[in-house]
């Protein structure tokens, strides 16, 4: 569904300073990612080249066989794939299902129930609303875009550890039950190993060891 071929990238065209080189993968449907390595590997530079928000230096980032840059990035990115950051990105004056109907009008609040909000909460302002539950409006905002491909970049960085496992549980059952490709980046070994499948880059190299 979503491969990478060859793909390389460099900082800038004058330090040559290279992050990875000739990376090859294949990504599925209906399957949950994660991606750890150690800080500077890359990881975040690998998701926003999937995210269609960077270009790289060389290779191909590929959706269904069609190379971003003949489908369009602005097109990919509004058809194709949504984004869950660690900062949740949500509008503050605004309510769960206010900022889930910003990217769908007709979003229904279930999305939001089924990821364990009460019919109280998505209703309140957002500030009003502790981290883990901001954090699953950012992904049921995500759902309701209807994107076929999740990518998440550290999204539980800032929550604690039960809560946390609890967000990825739910991610990994989303992959299954909706059919979404889903990648988290993470440095947490703990929660990476819950994924279906764990990768990681390293010395320039994306890895499979699962």
């Amino acid at each position: 569904m979503l491969t990478i071929k060859n793909l390389s990238y460099t900082y800038d065209s004058i330090s040559q300073q290279e992050v990875f080189k000739d990376l090859n993968y294949q990504f599925e449907k209906g399957t949950f990612y994660s991606i750890v390595g150690h800080s500077g590997t890359g990881k975040t530079t690998l998701l926003s080249l999937l995210a269609g928000l960077d270009k790289p230096s060389s290779g191909q980032v590929l959706i269904d066989g069609k190379d971003l840059t003949d489908i369009g990035y602005p097109y990919y990115r509004r058809h194709h794939v949504s984004l869950v950051f660690q900062n949740y990105n949500l509008l503050d004056y605004l309510t769960p299902l206010e900022n889930i109907r910003l990217v769908n009008k007709k979003a229904a609040p279930d999305v939001l129930l089924d990821l364990g909000l009460s019919k109280e909460q998505i209703n309140r302002n957002i500030l009003q609303l502790s981290g883990g539950q901001q954090q699953r409006v950012a992904i049921a905002r995500s759902l309701v875009s209807g994107a076929p491909v999740m990518l998440l970049d550290e999204p539980t960085g800032n929550l604690d550890e039960e809560i946390a496992i609890d967000i990825v549980r739910n991610l990994k059952t989303i992959a299954h039950q909706e059919d979404k490709c889903v990648i988290m980046v993470t440095h947490s070994k703990a929660l990476a190993q819950m994924a279906d499948i764990q990768l990681a880059l390293e010395k320039g190299q994306l890895r499979q060891f699962s």
